[in-house]
């Protein structure tokens, strides 16, 4: 968690003062996560408030592996670790996120998963989407960002191959399939300001940017707003009744 820990506020925010951007992200979750129970949700690690519209009945708490200091939001974030010590067993009837693990090695995904078997209700889910190893996402964050950022790029993700890693640590129902979740912008303008804070990106020409985005990820209009080509993979799996 390196990385963000340099400019997790500046991440945050911006998805907090643009949540229709990455809408697209949370609505293909909840649909994959296909919760039949869902009065009580963990978010590891939180993404701003974007939940609460696809979950208005219930629940949210949110963890982070790093402390916040977003007045009005980070009082609600609890701190925690990769093996969500201190979060209660058999509490919640989901474990979603976005994005939560790229930044974790190989023992800190296996603590993610553990931890999320360990809090969730028997017949509860876990359901994330991931950056897919080997995607045109992993190489624009790896090559674009990471030689554009004040801060580096580089992750470990995930492929299909890791709904094996969610089997060994005792999931049912495990699957995975890729979903396009495109970030929406109003203007050209607003997509360069958005990178630039959530990126951390240091200053660049408006052209070169939008360039480097559609050459790497691809760029639409569509009536009238911007959609930037975002393919994620997503995984679910389901904690036994009896286990």
């Amino acid at each position: 968690m390196e990385r963000l820990s340099l400019h997790i506020d500046d991440y945050i925010q911006a998805v907090l003062d643009f949540p229709e951007v990455r809408c697209r992200e949370f609505l293909e979750l909840k649909q994959f996560a296909d919760l039949k129970a869902s009065t009580s949700l963990l978010e590891v690690p939180t993404e701003g408030r974007m939940l609460d519209q696809f979950f208005p009945s219930s629940r949210i708490d949110r963890v982070d592996f790093l402390k916040l200091s977003i007045a009005g939001y980070a009082e609600g974030v609890i701190v925690s670790d990769w093996s969500l010590y201190g979060i209660a067993t058999d509490t919640y009837d989901g474990v979603l996120s976005v994005v939560p693990i790229h930044h974790a090695n190989t023992l800190e995904k296996n603590h993610y998963l553990q931890g999320a078997f360990r809090v969730l209700r028997p017949g509860g889910v876990l359901a994330f989407a991931e950056v897919e190893a080997g995607s045109s996402v992993e190489h624009f964050l790896d090559e674009f960002i990471d030689q554009h950022t004040v801060t580096g790029h580089r992750g470990e993700y995930p492929d299909a191959h890791f709904c094996e890693a969610i089997r060994r640590e005792g999931f049912a129902e495990v699957s995975s399939e890729v979903r396009d979740c495109p970030w929406v912008f109003e203007s050209e303008a607003l997509l360069c300001a958005y990178a630039t804070q959530l990126f951390a990106l240091k200053p660049m020409a408006t052209d070169r940017l939008l360039s480097a985005m559609n050459a790497a990820l691809g760029l639409k209009q569509i009536d009238g707003t911007l959609h930037l080509t975002w393919p994620l993979r997503f995984f679910r799996g389901v904690k036994p009744l009896v286990v």
